[in-house]
């Protein structure tokens, strides 16, 4: 099947995904997640962060993790990426944001 945006001109998507965030972010800052029946409702409430995630053993090979992803249900089939602490890092460096916010 091929990829919905796959060939599209960077402009072209863009054009796609704007005019689609706002409704986007309202669906991911519903209460319930399906923006079904919320209209006055306040946001969903992030839970109090405690103590940090602990960090999941996971196989660095590609293929593996891969496989991994598919066995535990997080993954919709589209090849990923291991995140190493160097790419994790990388990618919040050169965010907007700052690697303690919540999102």
């Amino acid at each position: 099947m091929p990829h919905p945006l796959g060939g599209i001109p960077p402009s072209a998507v863009d054009g796609l995904a704007t005019p689609a965030t706002p409704e986007v972010e309202r669906l991911l800052t519903s209460s319930n997640g399906d923006g079904a029946g919320n209209e006055g409702a306040a946001p969903a409430t992030l839970p109090d962060r405690g103590e940090p995630a602990e960090r999941l053993a996971l196989p660095s090979e590609p293929r593996a993790l891969h496989e991994a992803a598919i066995a535990n249900g997080w993954s919709d089939g589209l090849p990923i990426i291991p995140p190493t602490p160097e790419l994790v890092e990388a990618l919040i460096e050169r965010g907007d944001r700052h690697a303690l916010d919540v999102l």
